[in-house]
Parts: structure tokens; C-alpha cells; sequence
């Protein structure tokens, strides 16, 4: 692994961890995770789009523009995580789906990785930034397609492509994600003038937010 890829990768652990839920007590009832993994395995579109780089299945399943989406967060998704997996591929609800992902994410286990996973692919098609560029990350700790396994200039690609995506949609991670991708020449050639354009716009999203101050310590390093 080259220098820029294990300094991405440290940034990709971070993205899949830095939205963890407070509080002092988990809201997750761990019984119902076995059903929570049923409920996906049952659907065919979370594995699909797991097989697939992010900018193909962005908004493949937006829900049309006259329907009143039904707010979620974490705490409500934690609290009913069914539901709220319902709620992502009944009503292709984009927080539901990223929430669902989360949970699984945070009260799986490391063999329950993978569903995290295709329930971030889920929530990026259903319009999530957020989803895509959580998924890049997960691809950036070889969570690979099978397509792309054995092909790191692809994979490669595949994620700078996705974070390019997700910043272009206001996602402040993915501005992030973006910024050090054509910092250090990961899937794309070196561009430290706008990789500090990208960590800028990751702070003008959210100055207080963890990614900007990621970013800050990219364009302070310099490297």
C-alpha cells in the first residue's frame, strides 16, 4: 500500500465511525438484529448495488419528487431499526436507508460488516451523498465488488469518482475524501490546487463538523 492509500484508508475508517450515535445508553435491542439482516438478505437491491462503484447506482431509486418523505434520524432508526428498514426500501427514504446502514455498522459484528455495507450502496441510490460516500470509504478498507478485487487502479478510480460525486452534493466527509484522493494522487493525478479547494468546501459545509477538521490537517501537512 502506497503512503497516500494508507493515510486514505485511515481517513475511511474515521468516515465509517466519526457519525456514531451519543448517548449514554444504546437504544438498540440486539434481538432484533438477526431479523434486521433478514430484512435486507430479502431484498435483492442492497447485494446489487454492494456489486457495483457508487456512481452507478446514485439516485437509481429516488422516490419521486411529490412525495412527503417522513423525517428519521439515528435514534429513531436505533429504536426500530425494521421500521426504519422498511421505511428505506418501502418508501426509498435515503435516511433510512443511510440510518439502517449505521446501525448495522455499529451494533454488528465485524461478519455484519458487509450488510453495513450494501445498506450504505442502498442509501446512495436512493439519493443519499452521504450513502456513496460512505460506501467509497468502505471500499477504501477493501471492501471491494468482486469486479474491482485484484484491480487497485480501478478501485482506485471507482472511489476518487464516488467522493467527487458526494462533495459535488454537499457531503462535507466526501469533500474531505475528495480533497486527499487528488492530494495524493489516488485514483486520479496529482492536484494539490484542488484538493485545497475540496478541503475549503468541506469547512464552508460545516466549519464545526469532523471533516473539516480532517481537512485542515491535510492542507496544513501539505503532503
Amino acid at each position: 500500500m502506497t503512503r497516500g492509500a494508507a493515510i486514505l484508508a485511515a481517513i475511511a475508517a474515521v468516515v465509517a465511525t466519526a457519525t456514531a450515535a451519543l448517548g449514554d445508553e444504546p437504544t438498540f435491542d440486539p434481538r432484533v438484529m438477526s431479523k434486521l439482516l433478514r430484512e435486507v438478505d430479502r431484498r435483492g437491491t442492497p447485494n446489487a448495488y454492494f456489486q457495483q462503484c457508487p456512481t452507478d447506482v446514485w439516485r437509481k431509486l429516488v422516490p419521486r419528487s411529490n412525495v412527503v418523505l417522513p423525517e428519521m434520524n439515528y435514534d429513531r432508526c436505533e429504536r426500530d431499526a425494521l421500521a426504519c428498514a422498511r421505511l428505506c426500501f418501502d418508501g426509498h427514504n435515503p435516511e433510512a436507508c443511510f440510518e439502517t446502514a449505521r446501525v448495522i455498522q455499529d451494533n454488528g459484528g465485524e461478519d455484519q460488516q458487509l450488510k453495513a455495507e450494501a445498506m450504505f450502496a442502498q442509501a446512495c441510490a436512493t439519493g443519499s451523498a452521504a450513502g456513496c460516500t460512505n460506501r467509497g470509504a468502505g471500499m477504501r478498507l477493501g471492501r471491494l465488488p468482486d469486479s474491482l478485487r485484484g484491480n487497485e487502479k480501478a478501485a482506485n478510480h471507482c472511489t476518487y469518482e464516488t467522493f467527487k460525486l458526494s462533495c459535488s452534493e454537499g457531503d462535507a466527509w466526501g469533500c474531505t475524501m475528495y480533497g486527499a484522493a487528488l492530494q495524493n494522487g489516488e485514483g486520479v493525478a496529482k492536484d494539490k490546487d484542488a484538493a485545497t479547494m475540496a478541503f475549503k468546501k468541506a469547512c464552508e459545509i460545516d466549519a464545526s463538523f469532523v471533516a473539516c477538521q480532517y481537512a485542515k490537517s491535510y492542507m496544513e501537512s501539505g503532503h
